[in-house]
């Protein structure tokens, strides 16, 4: 939602209850941080960094916009989303809400490093995970899923998104890339309260049976992207 009290001179004019309830449900859409580790121009991660660069994307609704356009809408903000997401090192911040922000790390193997690079104290404040699932390698999987539950102690969901193979072999097999289907999926998950989506196949149902006892009690909803998002525009 877009919304300034240049373009609506008339907003002033509403009852200060009604303005309220307007900044607020401008503020409530649910972001979708993509991280990565920044790769060095070989291809490489740069591990050897002491603090790694993190490439931070963001995807769908943008509610900070809504809360820098005017001193009310700012102050709401404050209110509503906390302190800000920082890097450690940096002097940036991101105006996110992380109980309604859904945070998806790039690769299962740099999960340890990417929450590491994030300011301690907001880690406990996270509460929506996205992790690409690797099926070819689990062991990877509940390393990620350990590092990330040692981390982020108050999650409430978990979602995997599934690796799948290509119809070219040369390109092996990646993650669905991030599009409208993908990122409207990820920012219902906040507010979704009935059964976890899942793949029910004897597999994936033991593998997710190893990693719920890795994180404390609530444990987090843990759901898998549909296959047919999936593979979706292959």
């Amino acid at each position: 939602m877009s919304l300034s009290t240049t373009s609506f001179p008339s907003f002033g004019l509403l009852p200060v209850e009604l303005q309220l309830q307007i900044w607020k449900e401008a503020l409530a859409p649910v972001t979708v941080l993509y991280l990565e580790v920044r790769r060095l121009p070989d291809g490489k991660h740069n591990y050897a960094a002491k603090l790694p660069k993190l490439a931070v994307t963001v995807y769908g609704a943008k509610p900070h916009n809504v809360g820098q356009s005017c001193k009310t809408a700012r102050t709401l903000m404050k209110q509503t989303f906390g302190s800000p997401l920082r890097l450690k090192g940096s002097a940036s911040a991101r105006w996110v809400n992380l109980d309604r922000t859904v945070i998806h790390i790039g690769d299962p193997v740099d999960a340890a490093t990417i929450l590491d690079a994030l300011e301690p104290g907001d880690l406990p404040r996270i509460r929506h995970v996205v992790l690409p699932w690797r099926s070819d390698n689990v062991a990877h999987m509940i390393t990620a899923c350990r590092m990330v539950s040692t981390r982020c102690k108050h999650l409430s969901s978990m979602t995997f998104n599934p690796y799948f193979n290509l119809p070219v072999p040369a390109r092996k097999c990646r993650c669905h890339a991030m599009d409208e289907q993908i990122t409207s999926f990820y920012a219902a998950i906040p507010d979704y309260s009935d059964l976890p989506w899942w793949d029910y196949s004897m597999d994936l149902m033991q593998t997710r049976s190893r990693l719920l006892p890795y994180f404390d009690n609530p444990r987090p909803r843990m759901h898998m992207v549909p296959f047919h998002l999936v593979r979706a525009n292959l």
